[in-house]
């Protein structure tokens, strides 16, 4: 996926676009602009979302540890929102 500025580098929509042609399920692409919290909890079962590349955040641009990477405030708000 590269990162912003590299040749290699592209939105995950193109990625979300060519999945749905694949999956029987909706599929919804999410961007980082968007609100994504709400997007994730308002999912019903079977649904799908695709969030954006998260280098395109400013935080992800950082040069940090992968610890100070887990203090983000976009990290906090996923976390919660997980199934494992």
């Amino acid at each position: 996926q590269g990162r912003p500025g590299e040749d290699g580098f592209i939105s995950l929509k193109r990625h979300s676009d060519h999945i749905r042609k694949f999956i029987d399920k909706p599929l919804k692409f999410v961007s980082w602009e968007d609100d994504y919290v709400s997007a994730i909890k308002e999912m019903k079962n079977g649904e799908v979302i695709v969030l954006d590349n998260p280098r395109l955040m400013k935080e992800e641009q950082e040069k940090k540890t992968p610890v100070e990477h887990a203090k983000d405030g976009f990290i906090k708000n996923l976390g919660p929102l997980g199934d494992l």
